[in-house]
């Protein structure tokens, strides 16, 4: 008998932070963990029916139940205690894994070289880590925001998109 709803395990150490899809097809219904927060949903599907999957962590569509488009919820956690910048960081607005290292020995508070391999997106880029408090960066024409597991990134003021910390 298949299973119709899963949910990855928070507490398992690959689940400690990132962002995950919630909500196994076909029928998808799941909210997020009540220590995560929504970024989005999405059903998987087009306008017209067809698969339009939003990327390769998502899996399977879900079904429509009569006028009900059942979707799946894509949330992300922040791990308060991980306050190291090296590691992978994944985008909640694009699911991209982008790959960070971390030089303490480079500007007043260290310099952050990450890079991302992603067939939509393949790009390297480097910031040094500014600000009083040292949690301020820039890349890729944004600004960054960064509190432990979480920098949120803004364009002109606007919020662009947030990376979660997964390791």
């Amino acid at each position: 008998m298949p299973v119709l709803i899963s949910t990855p395990d928070p507490s398992s150490s690959s689940q400690k932070s990132g962002c995950h899809w919630f909500g196994t097809a076909p029928f998808c219904y799941q909210t997020c963990p009540s220590d995560y927060d929504f970024i989005r949903q999405h059903s998987g599907r087009c306008a017209d029916g067809t698969a339009c999957i939003p990327d390769s962590s998502f899996g399977e569509p879900c079904i429509k139940l009569f006028s009900y488009q059942m979707t799946k919820k894509f949330c992300c956690k922040s791990d308060p205690v991980d306050c190291s910048w090296s590691g992978r960081w994944m985008g909640s607005e694009d699911a991209f894994n982008f790959y960070c290292r971390f030089d303490p020995d480079q500007g007043k508070c260290g310099k952050l070289e990450c890079s991302v391999n992603h067939p939509l997106f393949k790009a390297h880029n480097s910031s040094f880590i500014e600000g009083e408090n040292c949690d301020e960066l820039r890349m890729w024409n944004l600004r960054g925001k960064a509190s432990c597991g979480y920098i949120a990134w803004f364009e002109r003021g606007e919020y662009r998109n947030g990376w979660y910390k997964t390791f």
